[in-house]
């Protein structure tokens, strides 16, 4: 007898015996075991609603509530229903205050045992009028004006795991009773645990790009590169996406973020984030609208910091700088983009330029003229990010490396001994902080900038010949961050002259 479960939406049937993982390999389904799966589970619905569902923007948590209290929490839980997290401690997280003046319950004074996960009505400065629902977050005793009558009004059943995620800004949105069919999301990781009849399994995010932001939908696509998101930052209404730090990016499509949206930060800090949406969002002129989620949403109320979801984007990205001729051909055949080849046409001729220059273009348009040059004009470098992170992002940015495999430089000034690049397109930089300083010998083929130690701060160099007193850029050691090397093509930089520009690619 076979297994009736939901992937991605679509209904499957496999063997009983598997685990979830086992099911995703067999039916070939879109994960990766270091991403985020979400799986829902069937719940048994219960006679009568003694469960009740408080939604808030973080996600859903299921208390069950005691038995001797299903009239009196029936006849006043919509009181909650809008209010917000009041306050917080490492012990609980309250909501309120309402006013429960004239009613049968009155406050106590005696300190009280929570166990992790219990729900409680306390009353602050034990006045009805400012009464609370609060939720125990770990095992402690406090005095929180609990009546006597009933000191536990119930237990979370579901979504303890958010009750440590609530904080300022975060509303009791909507209260519910549970009545009918259920389902509940598996904690933990749930890739080994076996099938079950009816049970639900999300894998991936899939997002539709949108026209009105193409510059904004090529930034994220950049990001997406690997096919993979890392949540840096959770709100109440958002998560935020790991980005690439730019400032540069124009307003576009600055319009209502509904749940499902996903914005590029254009300006301001954190500019170059992704930011999806649990919940409905203003417009603001700092957030360009660039696509929506349309597959894998159920995903966005189970997700948090560090974790990592598997996206796929429509269109996908159909920039193919740094491909070869002959690689650009097979993906843009697939998308029905037709393919002109110009420069050098050769079928292992790298690509520099595209026209046009973003993806969505490029599906509007229906062709793509790529510029090939032989892979041996191409310079390679290994940049090392981890011993100087701020200044390899400054050197990405001149190179215009952000989003795009392949770098362009102009050749400021040549000598025998070093060469000075900029930015073809002029750019100029604040400051750079002293990080991975030069000292001793500083070998042929080291890439370095000027830090702030020195005016022309930012300017970038590579060293034709090997020196202990001067740095790529020809300043002091002192004044020079080594940001990498070249380890391909040399011999060619040392033959360039001032107005040359060069095409480079990390290694």
């Amino acid at each position: 007898m076979m297994v009736r479960v939901f992937v991605n939406g679509e209904e499957r049937e496999v063997p009983p015996h598997l685990s979830v993982l086992e099911a995703l390999r067999l039916l070939g389904a879109p994960h990766r075991e270091d991403c985020r799966i979400l799986v829902r589970r069937r719940v048994e619905p219960k006679e009568e609603p003694r469960e009740y569902a408080l939604e808030t923007g973080r996600g859903t948590i299921a208390i069950g509530v005691e038995e001797g209290l299903l009239g009196w929490w029936g006849r006043n839980f919509r009181l909650f229903e809008g209010k917000g997290m009041w306050w917080e401690t490492k012990n609980v997280v309250v909501f309120g205050p309402v006013d429960l003046r004239g009613g049968e319950v009155k406050p106590g004074r005696e300190r009280r045992r929570f166990r992790e996960g219990e729900v409680f009505l306390g009353f602050g400065g034990f006045d009805p009028s400012q009464a609370f629902l609060g939720f125990s977050r770990r095992d402690h005793e406090g005095v929180y004006g609990v009546p006597e009558a009933f000191p536990l009004l119930g237990r979370v059943v579901r979504g303890g795991h958010l009750l440590g995620r609530l904080g300022r800004g975060d509303l009791l949105q909507r209260i519910s009773p549970l009545r009918g069919e259920l389902r509940e999301p598996v904690g933990g990781n749930p890739a080994g645990m076996r099938l079950e009849e009816g049970m639900e399994i999300f894998t991936f995010l899939e997002v539709s790009l949108l026209l009105e932001a193409k510059r904004g939908a090529e930034h994220l696509l950049g990001i997406t590169r690997e096919g993979v998101w890392r949540i840096a930052l959770e709100g109440s209404s958002f998560l935020s996406v790991e980005g690439i730090p730019v400032d540069n990016l124009p307003q576009e499509n600055t319009v209502m973020r509904f749940r499902g949206a996903v914005t590029v930060r254009n300006s301001g800090r954190r500019a170059g984030s992704l930011y999806l949406y649990r919940r409905d969002a203003p417009p603001s002129p700092h957030h360009s609208v660039v696509g929506r989620v349309v597959r894998g949403g159920e995903m966005l109320d189970h997700v948090g910091e560090g974790d990592r979801l598997l996206v796929k984007t429509v269109p996908r990205r159909m920039v193919v700088v740094g491909m070869t001729q002959a690689e650009a051909s097979r993906l843009l055949q697939q998308e029905g983009v037709r393919h002109v080849r110009v420069g050098d046409e050769r079928d292992e001729a790298v690509i520099i330029e595209q026209r046009p220059e973003l993806t969505l273009e490029v599906k509007e348009e229906g062709v793509a003229v790529t510029l090939g040059v032989d892979p041996g004009a191409v310079i390679r470098v290994r940049l090392w990010e981890e011993k100087a992170p701020r200044s390899v992002a400054h050197f990405r940015a001149v190179a215009e490396m952000v989003t795009s495999p392949v770098g362009k430089l102009s050749v400021t000034a040549a000598t025998e001994e070093i060469l000075l690049l900029s930015s073809v397109r002029g750019k100029t930089f604040k400051s750079l902080p002293p990080e991975n300083v030069a000292e001793g010998e500083v070998e042929e083929g080291m890439l370095g900038v000027t830090n702030s130690f020195r005016r022309l701060t930012g300017l970038v160099g590579v060293r034709l010949r090997p020196s202990r007193t001067f740095g790529p850029t020809g300043e002091a050691l002192e004044a020079t961050n080594l940001i990498g090397r070249v380890v391909g093509g040399m011999e060619s930089l040392k033959n360039r002259e001032a107005g040359d520009v060069i095409y480079v690619m990390e290694e």
